[in-house]
């Protein structure tokens, strides 16, 4: 354990520390918990429920995706695969194959959206932000544009 102080750079080892404690008082008890939680969590198969935030030790690799939490006052479920709450109604395979179908359309949707803002909008020449033109069909109004950004004249819509 790295104990350190701003202006110092010298490192005390734990059993350097212990030498300093006197067994059996709260600073002596306090050090050698951090100590042992520190090697919990470094431990594999460590986590930490995501409701509230007690550590569990589980098998690793864990044969059981779906890990309760065991506090009492707890006991919800945690995805061990995913770090995540539990995907209620769904397995990891179901829950991945949904996830990869939103990321898919997501990213088709950013292209249409990206496709319609460059083919429908003009850019501001002072500010660069997109500009679409008003109107019911989106092509009636005046040929000339005014950024609500900048208030300057933006450019003629027929010039590109």
């Amino acid at each position: 354990m790295r104990e350190k102080h701003v202006d110092c750079m010298f490192v005390l080892q734990p059993e350097e520390v212990y030498a300093f404690l006197q067994p059996g008082t709260e600073i002596y008890d306090s050090y050698a918990r951090a100590l042992f939680i520190r090697f919990l969590q470094n431990s594999p198969g460590y986590s930490e429920c995501l409701h509230c935030g007690q550590g569990h030790l589980y098998d690793h690799p864990c044969s059981d995706a779906k890990r309760r939490c065991l506090n009492d006052k707890c006991q919800k479920y945690t995805c061990g695969v995913h770090n995540i709450p539990w995907h209620e109604g769904q397995s990891c395979q179901e829950y991945d194959a949904d996830t990869s179908r939103d990321k898919d359309k997501h990213t088709i949707d950013n292209k249409l959206s990206m496709q319609r803002i460059q083919g429908e909008s003009k850019a501001c020449p002072g500010c660069h932000k997109m500009i679409f033109r008003q109107g019911d069909d989106g092509y009636d109004g005046c040929e000339h544009m005014t950024c609500e950004f900048t208030l300057q004249l933006a450019t003629s819509w027929e010039e590109g």
